[in-house]
């Protein structure tokens, strides 16, 4: 029982993290981008 619960919450680990994945690259875009302009100027 306990092996069956940890593949299942190594798959939910996964699903989570593939589904935040987009939103932080987004994130470290944004963040990006501020340094940039602050290094250009």
């Amino acid at each position: 029982m306990i092996k069956l619960q940890q593949q299942q919450t190594k798959l939910d680990q996964q699903k989570g993290i593939s589904e935040q994945f987009p939103q932080r690259q987004q994130r470290i875009q944004q963040i990006q981008k501020p340094k940039a302009n602050e290094n250009g100027s």
